[in-house]
């Protein structure tokens, strides 16, 4: 509402002026072009509270009393005043919007009796009577992108006057390095920070004001509690400032909401800055599709200056409440998302590709690397197991039987089995750069492996273990990865040793085959190559012998 003086108030009650002419009809428009948020018309209702004769000339009222729609001795009583016109005596000067007389217009709200003098959904009052009105905004907003507005208008002619509704917004980013984005990628085990923000609202003609931050997370991220921090303007709140509570629901959901304890102590820094930083972890639950992983957040906040608030910092249940609606607004979500992929291993047969070689080790390295979620599986030699090892290196829970134990390694040793559905903290690749960080899976039974939960960054494939009766593959394969994501998608690009490859659409954005060929078999110690041998050298001594007796009877002839 424009700033204007209500001096008018005290000099107007002593005018007597004969001269003086009362105008008993004005109209009065409610300009709702300057309001943040929702521009859609609101309903009105205008009681007067004030009533008086009006001086044409000067724009004032005098001879002021109280208005149709003011239950004086319930006004007195709100507002500590012992009649009219000491109140009137009391506001001699007093600017618009001050604290002093944002009170009087909660006590005017609290002190209404009949019905409104006039209503309007046009923006419109026709007809109106001088006096001074108390405007309320009726409009119904629970939970609305929206706010209510309420004020003292003077009608002492036609006018045109501006309703003020200042509507706070949230926006969310992902704090990356010096930037903020909407979305990124991130490898299963990294941390990503969020920054949600805020500004300080005008909260005239409030008597509390909720304000209240709400964060959804999906399973796929881990909220860590002890990692918010929060600043209006340039002071870093402390924890008695704010609450954090969060909830994990048997979906994995967690909703997170932090409270804004007493906001309303910030009223004089509208506009100032509010910021929250905090923190959530990228767990093995994460959705590895260019679904990504989503996180939402909005805002609660006290939308109706015409009520007064009950709770502390969060509406309390009952009592906030208008016509048995909540009376907050709630701003429209603000989502980001969060990537994350994988690589894929099939180890094959080089003369035969289609065949499929169990028993391959494969160690990926990498910058990115944390934690790895693969469908690999490892069999270590148990007493109590239920797997045994058959010759061709593939595992079995069948029992050996008398026609079967030619097929089993060993008939006795027993194995039991460990899905390495995740792996925590990889290794460091070496003591001079501990940044590098590297895993080490085997391939299964069907030679597949997979590394999943990958963001950017290049990684290193190299085989630690050929499969039985094959050579080692002394291959270094070169993984790029690097995406331009956005809300919709990863957009992932991929190349290997330098050479670009069209990702899939799924979890595994490629998928490599590694070629082994069979070793080349030499005769071992022992062998009939050595028996070879032994013959050979034993016809070389008997020729030799039989080379000396020959010589010996020719000399002694």
């Amino acid at each position: 509402m424009k700033k204007r003086r209500i001096a008018a108030l005290m000099a107007a009650a002593a005018m007597t002026m004969a001269n003086a002419m009362s105008v008993s009809a004005y109209d009065v428009t409610i300009n709702e072009g300057a309001v943040t948020g929702d521009t859609d018309p609101h309903t009105y209702a205008a009681y007067q509270v004030l009533s008086g004769s009006v001086d044409t000339d000067n724009k004032t009222l005098y001879n002021i009393t109280a208005g149709a729609n003011l239950d004086t001795n319930a006004f007195l009583t709100a507002s500590g005043f012992d009649s009219i016109d000491a109140f009137l005596a009391a506001f001699n000067g007093a600017e618009d919007d001050t604290d002093a007389l944002q009170k009087a217009a909660a006590d005017f709200g609290a002190s209404l009796k009949g019905d409104p003098e006039a209503t309007t959904d046009t923006n419109e009052f026709k007809d109106l009577k001088g006096g001074y009105y108390l405007i309320k905004d009726t409009t119904e907003l629970a939970n609305k992108d929206d706010a209510n507005s309420r004020f003292l208008l003077k009608v002492v002619g036609t006018t045109t006057v501006t309703a003020k509704r200042d509507i706070p917004k949230l926006d969310k980013k992902i704090v990356k390095n010096d930037t903020k984005v909407v979305a990124d990628t991130k490898s299963i085990g990294d941390t990503v920070n969020y920054e949600l923000s805020s500004n300080v609202p005008d909260m005239s003609g409030y008597n509390k004001y909720y304000f209240i931050m709400n964060d959804t997370m999906c399973k796929g991220l881990t909220f860590n509690k002890n990692d918010v921090t929060v600043k209006v303007g340039e002071t870093k709140l402390g924890k008695d400032d704010f609450t954090v509570t969060s909830a994990t629901d048997a979906n994995g959901i967690t909703n997170i909401k932090i409270v804004f304890n007493n906001f309303i102590q910030y009223k004089d820094q509208v506009g100032a800055d509010v910021i929250v930083n905090y923190s959530a972890t990228l767990n093995k639950n994460a959705d590895r599709t260019k679904l990504g992983n989503d996180n939402k957040a909005n805002l609660t906040y006290s939308n109706n200056p015409n009520h007064k608030y009950y709770g502390d910092n969060e509406p309390d249940d009952e009592k906030d409440k208008e016509n048995g609606k909540d009376v907050v607004g709630k701003t429209v979500d603000v989502i980001t998302k969060v990537y994350t992929t994988g690589i894929a291993v099939i180890k094959v047969d080089s003369e035969d590709t289609t065949k499929r070689l169990a028993g391959a080790k494969f160690k990926l390295s990498g910058k990115s690397l944390n934690t790895t979620i693969t469908n690999g599986k490892t069999f270590t030699k148990d007493d109590d197991g239920t797997y045994y090892l058959l010759k061709n290196g593939t595992y079995t829970e069948t029992a050996p039987e008398t026609d079967t134990e030619d097929k089993y390694a060993d008939t006795k040793q027993k194995y039991s089995l460990t899905e390495i559905n995740e792996k925590d903290n990889a290794a460091s690749a070496s003591e001079e750069d501990a940044t590098v960080k590297e895993i080490e899976l085997e391939v299964d039974s069907e030679g597949y492996l997979s590394f999943e939960g990958l963001g950017e960054g290049t990684y290193t494939l190299v085989e630690t273990k050929s499969p039985k009766g094959y050579n080692q593959s002394n291959e270094e394969k070169t993984i790029v990865i690097d995406a331009a994501p956005d809300k919709t998608a990863p957009n992932w690009t991929v190349s290997v040793d330098g050479k670009d490859v069209t990702p899939d659409e799924g979890s595994i954005i490629t998928t490599l085959k590694v070629k082994n060929s069979k070793g080349i078999i030499l005769p071992g110690t022992g062998g009939i190559g050595t028996t070879i041998f032994y013959v050979v050298g034993s016809l070389c001594v008997a020729a030799g012998a039989v080379m000396t007796v020959f010589k010996r009877k020719n000399t002694a002839k």
